[in-house]
């Protein structure tokens, strides 16, 4: 598995690529938003950056805040997008995928499919088979 770093200060924010796939999913979600939704995909970056600068306490409890009952899924909300995620150690958060939020309730597949992301992460570390790369270095 393949973590891409999009914003590092003192927390990091990275988002989880397979090894097949050319770019994460969360980045083709938000580099590929329709033209009524690009102001909020760049605030988004935004929020990443706000986040690995400051923290959780950076964010209000609107933009950032837990996505499922058990607190272990988090969201970033700008607009009408959200960017599903995970924390792991040493400020580390990771970014599972990105949805347009239609209705109040976060849909049952949208956590379905952060919590199938986290624990194929969870397995690939224990096994050692993570590594890195700076999205900004791929253009």
């Amino acid at each position: 598995m393949r973590l891409v770093v999009i914003a590092s200060a003192r927390y990091e924010v990275c988002a989880v690529a397979g090894a097949d796939e050319v770019e994460a999913a969360v980045l083709e979600f938000l580099v590929g938003a329709p033209p009524n939704m690009r102001a909020s995909a760049r605030g988004m970056f935004q929020l990443f950056e706000r986040y690995a600068a400051l923290g959780r306490q950076g964010l209000t409890s609107p933009l950032f805040h837990e996505a499922g009952a058990d607190g272990r899924i988090w969201e970033f909300v700008k607009g009408q997008l959200r960017v599903y995620c995970f924390k792991d150690d040493n400020g580390l958060v990771i970014l599972t995928h990105g949805a347009v939020k239609r209705t109040q309730t976060t849909a049952t597949t949208d956590l379905d499919r952060a919590k199938r992301v986290r624990d194929s992460y969870l397995s690939a570390k224990a096994m050692g088979r993570i590594t890195r790369q700076d999205w900004r270095s791929d253009g």
